[in-house]
């Protein structure tokens, strides 16, 4: 595959994860609206609903880049070594058996960034009056379902 068919399923991948959590989002506002209709006095549907679902839904798309960029910088960085030059099955296993540690410590590092971006966002729906905690924590927790599901489709589309 070259750069730019890399790129493109990168960019179609990040559309499709946008996407379903905006669907999220958009639910999410919707079954609020919903139950402020039915439950007037316990549920409230105003702005805070809305801010909330989106950030929970902005927030999972930004980890999913840094997951991406973190990957593939430690990636890159290591293959940049070979300065182009093809490896034999043998000379493959042993590049990567030499720079899976270093490799691991850099992802292992994008997960504690990922894990405290999605920490913090939780602690800023909580502690700021703009966002509604429930919205923002519902397309925070669909994250992993929405990309099984995306997975689940494409593969059925492959075959």
């Amino acid at each position: 595959m070259d750069k730019n068919t890399d790129k493109r399923a990168f960019v179609k991948e990040v559309a499709i994860l946008a996407a379903g959590e905006l669907v999220v989002a958009f639910l999410t506002a919707l079954v609020y609206f919903i139950l402020s209709l039915i439950f007037k006095d316990a549920v409230v549907f105003d702005y805070t609903v809305i801010t909330g679902a989106l950030l929970g839904a902005v927030v999972p798309v930004i980890n999913f880049l840094i997951l991406s960029f973190s990957v593939n910088r430690a990636v890159n960085k290591y293959i940049e070594e070979l300065s182009g030059r093809e490896l034999n099955e043998e000379e493959a296993e042993r590049f990567a058996a030499e720079h899976k540690a270093k490799i691991n410590l850099a992802v292992t590092r994008s997960y504690i960034v990922r894990t405290l971006l999605m920490i913090g966002t939780l602690v800023l729906a909580f502690i700021l009056e703009c966002f509604d905690p429930i919205a923002t924590v519902i397309p925070l927790l669909l994250y992993k379902p929405i990309m099984y599901i995306t997975q689940y489709v494409r593969s059925k589309g492959e075959k």
